[in-house]
Order: structure tokens, then sequence, then C-alpha cells
């Protein structure tokens, strides 16, 4: 920011203290202020300061904050709640939205995820009501009054519209359900308030499926920023390696690599005082990308998508192309191949059909996230206890994508039927068909008619 267009704005309220909120980058043409007086928050101040001449004369034209200030008093007289409009400044091309703040207040991330996705729900369905589309709708735009009221505090993506169509109630919704596990009754409910708009069925089919479509791209801008310093990872270079490290880890990657040699089945290694599992891979091509990476993606894929699974720690790729991917332990849980050959018979029916139950939604959720799996075994399992649960192991073969074919899917559970120890009764089988038809939105009849049927007779 021009040091001339700030001191203009901070000379016009010289009697606050001014605290920058949020990282700016050195390309961001926009930055935020608090401004505080005798300790309490009085204004907050939006800047947006053009670098280039056509930023600048577009923003003398059409600044976005004046945008801005019109759309908050336009929301406003609609009657939802946002924060007053203070003053409007300009400076050359550079100009700045002073609004109100909202005090005390508390961030809407403070809530509980049920309570954040009802909140963002209603405001979604509030906005169509009073005719208006939002295209950055999240948590993170919304604040909790006194009262506890939503307050939308960040209006320029909302445009106002002469009529609402299917394809707006599709979209601002979807911006909710892609976060947030929305229900088939949330989806009716949210419907019922804006009346139509065509039939409510096929509206909830679209918003399902395009809701998926928008996490997975989020995801994958995730598992992408990943790949680099960020937020997520740091990457460290040394002179035989290159490393992507969770930053809530800290680790010696020497330790990490010391005496690797490839191996068939993950290794346990102790590093600062905490056990990792280690898997190391074989020298990869130079126009092939190292196996370490391709595990590190698809346990982000998982991780990303809150699919129970250990956590990535590191992934390594040494200076001769050999690569090293390290997780949380292992070790803490069985496999499900062992648990099954050792266990499972001593279990009595109810415990079996919780089981059968738990694995049916397990798999059925991994499937409604449109995530593949082309090595879904018995082996790529664990099995965690109190509660009952089932935790994916790093695979370079799983993969989010937009959707999933039927012959994907049933190729999927072939292949866990198959890789199953022992001989599993029918009663069993149809607990874990209801089970997983559940969690992907399909018609049990339907999948009972592709599942594999290799079962045990009686009950």
């Amino acid at each position: 920011m021009s040091t001339q267009a700030l001191a203009s704005f901070q000379d016009r309220y010289r009697d606050y203290r001014w605290e920058p909120l949020g990282h700016r980058s050195e390309k961001s043409i926009r930055s935020v202020y608090r401004l505080v007086k005798d300790g309490v928050p009085a204004f907050y101040i939006k800047i947006y300061d053009p670098v280039t001449p056509v930023q600048k004369l577009v923003n003398r034209l059409r600044p976005r904050t004046l945008y801005e200030a019109r759309m908050l008093e336009r929301l406003r007289r609609s009657g939802i709640l946002v924060p007053g409009v203070e003053a409007h400044l300009r400076f050359g091309g550079a100009s700045a939205l002073v609004t109100e703040a909202v005090h005390p207040a508390r961030a809407l991330w403070d809530e509980d995820r049920p309570s954040q996705a009802s909140i963002l729900l209603d405001m979604a369905v509030a906005l169509l009501q009073k005719g208006f589309f939002y295209t950055d709708l999240h948590a993170g735009n919304v604040l909790l009054d006194q009262a506890s009221r939503p307050v939308l505090i960040d209006v320029y993506e909302i445009k106002p519209l002469d009529r609402i169509r299917p394809r707006h109630i599709i979209e601002l919704i979807s911006q909710v359900g892609s976060v947030y596990p929305l229900t088939e009754k949330d989806l009716t409910a949210a419907l019922a308030r804006l009346p139509g708009h065509g039939e409510k069925a096929h509206l909830i089919g679209r918003i399902k499926a395009r809701s998926a479509e928008l996490h997975a791209r989020r995801v994958g801008r995730w598992i992408r920023r990943a790949l680099s310093d960020g937020s997520f990872s740091r990457l460290e270079r040394g002179d035989a390696y290159t490393a992507l490290v969770n930053r809530r880890f800290t680790v010696d990657i020497s330790i990490l690599i010391d005496r690797i040699e490839p191996a068939d089945r993950p290794g346990r290694v102790l590093a600062g005082g905490q056990t990792f599992t280690r898997h190391i891979f074989d020298r990869a091509g130079w126009l092939t990308e190292p196996r370490a990476i391709q595990g590190w993606k698809g346990l982000l894929t998982l991780f990303f998508n809150m699919v129970p699974c250990v956590e990535p720690v590191a992934a390594i790729v040494c200076k001769d192309r050999r690569s090293v991917l390290i997780t949380t332990s292992e070790e803490d849980f069985p496999d499900l191949d062992a648990w099954l050959r050792f266990q499972f018979a001593g279990l009595d029916y109810p415990q079996k059909r919780r089981c059968a139950d738990a694995l049916g939604t397990a798999i059925g959720g991994l499937h409604a996230k449109n995530i593949r799996h082309a090595e879904l075994t018995c082996s790529r399992i664990k099995v965690g206890q109190d509660p009952l649960r089932f935790i994916f192991l790093p695979s370079a073969s799983i993969t989010q994508r937009r959707g999933l074919t039927p012959g994907e899917r049933w190729a999927a559970l072939t292949q866990l039927d198959l890789s199953l120890p022992v001989a599993v009764r029918r009663t069993l089988k149809l607990a874990f068909i209801k089970a997983y038809a559940a969690a992907v939105g399909d018609d049990p009849r339907r999948v009972a008619q592709v599942c594999p049927s290799r079962s045990g007779g009686g009950r």
C-alpha cells in the first residue's frame, strides 16, 4: 500500500489505534484494520489500494469500497443484519470503507459445526428470500452479535437479482453443503421456505452433486498448497533431500532417512521421542512422481476430507530419487485383516452387527465424497476401538473425483469382499449394504443386486 494513502486515512482517524488484521501478501491490494479507542473496537476500515494504472483507473471510476458501502445499506434496508457504514474515503486511486464495529461479538467459527451449518443455511435462505445472491458465503464472513444474531460483515460478492432462479438456489446452498454435511431433512426444510422453484427432490439431488463438486475442488486446492511451503507444510531442503513436513510436527529429517533401504512393509522409526511409521519407496524415474509424494497426496485427500486415517507427517524425496513417507504410528491399531482372523469369531452377533454397520458407513462415506481407493482391502484398513472405527492407511491410489461411476464403486466393494479372511453371514452382509447405501445415498436393493455375495449360510 502506498504510504501516502495510508497516511491520509490514518490522519482522518488519528485518535484511534490502528491494528492490522490478517496476513497481507505483497501482491494484495486490500488491507483491513481495526480502529480501537479506549481499548474498545470502534470501527473497521477496509482499504483498496490498486497497483497498476488500469486498476487505479477502474477503482477511481467504480470504487470497490463504494459498491460495498451501497450494498451494506441495501442489505440493512432489507432486514439483513450488517455493520453500519461510518464513512467512505478516497485518496487518488485508493479508496476505503469504514464500518461500525460489531461489539461485543464472537466469531461464528467459535460455534460447534452443527450450529455453524444451521446459521449459514438460514443466512443463505434469508438472502435468497430478499432477492440477493452471494458467491462467498462462509463462516469467516459472519459474526454473532451480543444477542447471538448473525451479522454479515463482507458483502462485496453479493449481487441483487430481479429474479431468483433454481441455479442461484443450488449454488448458494451448495456453498454451505460443501463444508457441512446437510441432511435431506435440512435441505427439504430450507427449500420449503423458497417456494415456486420446481420439484424439490430434483433440486436436492443437484445441491448434493454441486456440494460434492465444490468440496472436491476445495480439497484439491488444499492439497496443491500442501505440496509447497505454506500454512500446512513447511519445505525443508538438505544436501541429500527435499522434504515437505506437516507444521504440526517437529522432526529431524536426517534421522528419518538414516539407513533407508527398500522394504515391502512399513517400519517403525523413533525421532525426537515420538514414534512414527516410515514407508520407503524405490527410486522413481525422472518422469515419474516419487511414490512418497503420491502417497502424501492420497493421505491428504483422506485427511482434508476428515476421513479417519493416520496423520501425514512428512514426504521426503532423496537426491537419488528414493522417497520416504512418514505418518503417525500405525502400530497402535491392528489390521482389519488380522482383527477378523483372530477376534471376529469370538464376538457375539450384536457386536458383529455393529462391525458390519460401521464398516458399511465408513466405505459409504468414502464413496459419498467421491473418493476412489484402488487398493481397498482389509490389509489397508486399521481397526480402532472405543468407539469402533476404521482407519485408512496411505496409498498412492487414493484420488478424489467429480463423481464415481457405479462400476468403480462396485469394483471397490468386490475387492474389499474378496480380501475378507472370514466368511460373512448373509444377515451381516445385508447390514453392511444398508449402512453403505445410507451413507452414499443409494437404494439398498440396488446395492444388494450388484454387491458381492460370497457369504456363509444362516445368520
